[in-house]
C-alpha cells in the first residue's frame, strides 16, 4: 500500500475517534459535573438537570477543543507542587511574623520581572504562582515579564521569581514540541 492510500485511511485531527477520545471524555465527564456542583451547591434536585448539562456539554467540549496528546509531565508536577508549596508557607510565616512584631519590616513596592524563559506559559503560570506567596501580588502579565507588587523590596524577590520560572519551565511540556 502507497503512502498516499495510507493518508487516506487517516482520520482528521479533531474527530471524536481516537485514542485519546476516551481519557478526554473522563476527565470531562468530571470537570463539567464538579462544575455543576461548585454552581448549584449539590441539592439533590438539581441532578436531573446536572446530567443534561454534562451530556450537552461533553460533545461539545469535543467538538470545539478536540482532545489530543499533550506531554503533561505529571512527575514533574508532583516535584513541583511541593516546592510551591514550600515558598507559600514559608511566605506566610514571613508576613505573619511581620504582623506580630511591634515595627514591621515592610519596604512595599512594585517590581517589574523580566522573563527570561520567553515562554508566555510560563509567564502565565508564573503569575498564578507568585499570587500564592503572602505579601505578594501580581498586577500585571505581560509578553516579556510581570508587574507585581511585593510587601518588602529588600528581600531576594527577583532571585526567588527567576528560581519560580525555572522550576515552572522544567514542569511545563515545551510548546514547541508539544503536537
Amino acid at each position: 500500500m502507497t503512502d498516499s492510500a495510507r493518508d487516506h485511511r487517516r482520520v482528521p485531527r479533531g474527530r471524536l475517534v481516537g485514542r485519546h477520545t476516551a481519557p478526554a471524555v473522563a476527565v470531562r465527564i468530571g470537570l463539567f459535573a464538579l462544575l455543576w456542583v461548585v454552581l448549584t451547591g449539590r441539592p439533590a434536585d438539581s441532578w436531573a438537570y446536572g446530567l443534561l448539562a454534562v451530556a450537552l456539554a461533553v460533545p461539545a467540549s469535543l467538538v470545539l477543543v478536540p482532545p489530543r496528546r499533550t506531554r503533561l509531565r505529571v512527575l514533574r508536577f508532583a516535584i513541583l507542587l511541593p516546592m510551591l508549596a514550600w515558598v507559600s508557607i514559608r511566605g506566610g510565616v514571613d508576613v505573619a511574623w511581620r504582623a506580630f512584631t511591634p515595627r514591621p519590616a515592610i519596604d512595599p513596592g512594585v517590581l517589574t520581572y523580566r522573563l527570561r524563559s520567553g515562554r508566555a506559559d510560563v509567564g502565565v503560570a508564573l503569575g498564578f504562582a507568585a499570587t500564592m506567596i503572602p505579601g505578594s501580588l501580581v498586577m500585571d502579565v505581560q509578553d516579556d515579564g510581570l508587574r507585581i507588587h511585593v510587601i518588602d523590596r529588600t528581600l531576594p524577590n527577583e532571585a526567588m521569581l527567576a528560581r519560580m520560572e525555572d522550576w515552572i519551565a522544567w514542569a511545563l511540556p515545551d510548546a514547541d514540541t508539544a503536537p
